[in-house]
């Protein structure tokens, strides 16, 4: 999967980038060690995001992040599910994740690229989701029924 594994390094070079302009980003959430930035570049937003959970060890965390799918609805109620699609080698995976919110708010349904990346660093896990090149898993995967 030659074009995943470019997808993957440029998203990652992106993020690095962008984790060094962060004292130059508005900081949209700042409590219990989880900061969350917003960046736009034309008319795409990133969020980034850097959880620092002391006094527990990344690698606590390295199981809930290899099994995402599995265990991110168990730990966020406004997520209803997440669902694996497809892989493409150990490079990415498609996931589609349906996210409800309050009235008078509509549920979201996400369909993206999720590229992970334990062991970064020694005892550092990245995580990113992307929309960038889902129009494949959108055809295979975005039923009539979710399109109202």
């Amino acid at each position: 999967f030659p074009e995943a594994t470019i997808q993957r390094g440029i998203l990652e070079k992106k993020l690095k980038h962008i984790f060094t302009e962060t004292d130059s980003l508005p900081l949209s959430i700042s409590k219990h060690g989880i900061r969350v930035w917003t960046k736009w570049e034309n008319s795409s937003m990133l969020a980034l995001s850097e959880a620092k959970f002391v006094p527990h060890h990344p690698n606590e965390f390295r199981s809930v992040l290899k099994d995402f799918s599995e265990n991110f609805p168990k730990v966020n109620p406004m997520c209803e599910t997440v669902i694996n699609l497809k892989k493409e080698g150990d490079i990415r995976e498609g996931v589609k994740s349906k996210i409800k919110f309050p009235f008078p708010l509509s549920d979201r349904l996400m369909i993206h690229w999720q590229y992970t990346h334990l062991d970064e660093d020694q005892d550092e896990h990245l995580v990113m989701f992307s929309e960038d090149g889902n129009d494949e898993l959108l055809k295979e995967f975005h039923g009539e029924d979710e399109k109202k």
